[in-house]
């Protein structure tokens, strides 16, 4: 091959490389926040379903602290990687069940209670604020504590 072609080619490659890079840079930063992003999720469902197999009844019982009791758990299942403060944990109880079942003693109700997690959390890299998406990502995790049980 004569060497102008190879220096041409060398040229011609060298600037596709150039015109690749930031495409590269952009995947590489924005599959890191998508992966900090599953992370966080996963951790506050692994907290959510740990609570729910061990907590439940205490936190049926005792709804004034129900959202410290989530928050805390959340805290100490994510290993630190969740901070309390990016996380807003709203309770809403909900009426007995009960009251709208008319002249049946088939069914019975616990306390039903209606737990929305909203977690909070800064972006660790420039690309997401250079594209217009904010400063933060914002997910919102509901989960209902409590069931409707048939008849004994």
């Amino acid at each position: 091959m004569p060497f102008y072609l190879v220096k041409k080619i060398k040229r011609l490659f060298s600037f596709e490389i150039l015109l690749l890079l930031p495409v590269f840079i952009f995947v590489v930063m924005m599959s890191i926040e998508i992966f900090r992003f599953f992370i966080f999720y996963f951790l506050i469902d692994f907290s959510v379903g740990s609570l729910i197999d061990h907590s439940q009844d205490r936190i049926i019982s005792n709804q004034a602290y129900a959202a410290e009791d989530i928050r805390e758990e959340i805290v100490k299942n994510s290993f630190g990687i969740i901070r309390a403060k990016d996380l807003e944990i709203e309770i809403q109880s909900l009426y007995d069940l009960n009251s709208e079942i008319q002249g049946s003693d088939d069914y019975y109700s616990i306390p039903v209670i209606n737990c929305n997690i909203i977690f909070t959390e800064e972006f660790i890299t420039p690309l997401p604020i250079l594209f217009g998406l904010g400063r933060s990502f914002q997910h919102e995790y509901r989960h209902i504590f409590g069931e409707v049980l048939g008849g004994i």
